[in-house]
């Protein structure tokens, strides 16, 4: 994914090729929109307009655009990425196989995975002690953009040479703006939903197997503990033992098991949804934590109608959040049908 600046992102939202010209007057017309500024969602090649009050009040669904200046907040250098998400989006802005709308920011580079290696190894801890080889296998494991690049081995005067690629890489001046605290992000956006007197519940649950008590007593705690941190969550209900599939009100409801440090198991949370007067936002780590059956989701938003926000927090496997309304789950299928699917096994009780 390439870096796009805010003058680009103008250009590309009102159909005009970029210059500074255009540039600078899009800026002006874009001033006399009062109360707006431009932003995007998913993909900053699409970008928005939307209204300044929602792009702070919901900075997980509407992301700014910086201005393409060399002045930064801070040096990449004092970055340190304590999530494998993290490191993977910013390495994905900065070493890219997509030609750039604007040649300023980016340099073509021939770069072997040990160039890579050496340029990324300073701004984390996650490999330290670990070898080059051990990073080109993450890097292959997680289909990191830059390997769609085809390699190729060249020989210098009878020397084997490693194999090297022809990327576009952003310049050092401008890596600070491709580093986005989706953490910072999500809390932000859920004090935001407490500020507008939102009853903000998190939900865990453990699926059957054979561990030992403690274990998985220690598992949930590890969930508990993930969704007060990354999610500000101070309420919080357990289920001990139910499958992704199962049905609410079917879980818990033959010999319940209290988590501890919960408020309850998950009859407790429907009994606490029919009386709470406030509108609910329930958080979960990955669509699983919460549950895979759609039809079922359904039924517990018509059922409760004080569920207004589901949030699923995904940061350490994906560094991703979703932030999905209450009329979304219920008219958009494609939203939805997120639930609808386990690609792969997510460890909700692991931390940073």
């Amino acid at each position: 994914m390439s870096f796009i600046s805010k003058k680009q992102a103008l250009c590309i939202f009102f159909c005009e090729k970029y210059t500074e010209a255009a540039a600078e007057t899009l800026t002006l017309r874009l001033s006399s929109i009062i109360g707006c500024d431009i932003c995007y969602g998913d993909d900053p090649q699409i970008p928005m307009l939307q209204t300044v009050s929602r792009i702070i009040s919901m900075p997980h669904l509407f992301h700014e655009y910086h201005d393409n200046s060399p002045e930064l907040v801070r040096s990449p250098d004092r970055v340190n990425f304590k999530i494998y998400g993290e490191l993977k989006d910013y390495m994905n802005q900065v070493y890219t196989v997509e030609t750039p709308s604007d040649g300023k920011l980016y340099e073509s580079k021939e770069m072997t995975m040990k160039d890579i290696y050496l340029e990324v190894v300073h701004l984390t801890d996650l490999f330290d002690d670990k070898s080059i080889r051990s990073f080109s296998t993450w890097c292959g494991k997680v289909k990191l953009d830059c390997l769609r690049s085809e390699p190729s081995r060249n020989n210098a005067q009878g020397t084997e040479r490693a194999r090297s690629r022809f990327l576009w890489v952003l310049r050092n001046e401008h890596r600070a703006k491709a580093t986005v605290n989706v953490r910072r992000c999500h809390k932000a956006q859920i004090e935001g939903l407490k500020c507008n007197n939102f009853d903000v519940i998190g939900y865990v649950r453990k699926s059957p197997g054979k561990e030992r008590t403690s274990a998985r007593l220690s598992l949930l705690a590890s969930m508990i503990e993930r969704l007060k941190e990354d999610s500000s969550v101070i309420k919080v209900f357990g289920s001990y033992s139910s499958t992704s599939n199962q049905r609410f009100a079917d879980r818990d409801f033959v010999d319940p098991v209290h988590v501890p440090n919960t408020l309850g198991n998950t009859q407790d949370l429907l009994r606490h949804l029919s009386t709470s007067n406030k509108p609910v936002a329930i958080v979960a780590i990955d669509f699983a934590g919460l549950t895979t059956n759609v039809n079922d989701l359904v039924k517990l938003l018509r059922d409760y109608e004080t569920i207004k926000m589901v949030l699923i927090e995904n940061i350490q496997a994906h560094n991703k959040t979703y932030c999905f309304t209450r009329e979304q789950l219920l008219k958009d299928e494609t939203v939805l049908q997120q639930f609808n699917c386990r690609p792969e096994l997510i460890r909700r009780s692991l931390r940073s």
